[in-house]
């Protein structure tokens, strides 16, 4: 998709894989015995670990400047991106499909990845993230009612917190959440 009858050509290729890794060397031009634009792309990827991966398929998911051979359909990048926003951890696959779905969905799709990024290395921190995300997320309804004309009332997003944070089991269902938006 990035590397064959559309995406990008070997120099350009070589140029998005060196702000992840300098292994992947210069580029030595095409023709006998170098490799394919598919070959660069699938070495460059197998040079990265698994979340530089991940970052550098969402890059190009997102890459707003010049292919050489054409950006991809956007079907096929929003698949893409689909798969690997749900990669990192269970459940999050219909997450995933939904932040794919939003036209404002990079800056939820960042929040998240921070979240799913520390659930492996420090699970408490992935909770407060997630718990940030959900708060922020619950203030953005909340500004969105008082920007129609409708103001909240602190006891309903409160109780509309409660439910949220209870359904995805950061807190108990009884556990109440005192503190204002």
């Amino acid at each position: 998709m990035f590397a064959r009858d559309t995406g990008f050509s070997g120099p350009e290729l070589h140029r998005l894989f060196a702000e992840y890794t300098e292994e992947l060397g210069e580029y030595t031009g095409w023709g006998s015995g170098s490799e394919s634009r598919w070959q660069i792309f699938q070495r460059g990827l197998k040079l990265l670990p698994y979340g530089q991966q991940v970052r550098f398929l969402i890059g190009l998911c997102e890459y707003d400047g010049t292919i050489k051979h054409g950006r991809p359909a956007e079907d096929d990048i929003a698949k893409l991106r689909a798969l690997l926003l749900g990669s990192s951890a269970p459940g999050s696959d219909a997450a995933a499909e939904r932040l794919a779905g939003l036209t404002d969905w990079k800056s939820v799709q960042d929040s998240w990845r921070q979240a799913l990024d520390k659930i492996h290395t420090d699970p408490e921190g992935a909770i407060t993230a997630t718990r940030t995300l959900l708060e922020s997320t619950c203030k953005h309804i909340c500004d969105g009612s008082i920007a129609l004309g409708k103001k909240p009332c602190c006891r309903c997003i409160t109780r509309f917190m409660g439910l949220i944070f209870s359904l995805v089991h950061l807190v108990q269902a009884t556990t109440q959440i005192d503190q204002p938006i």
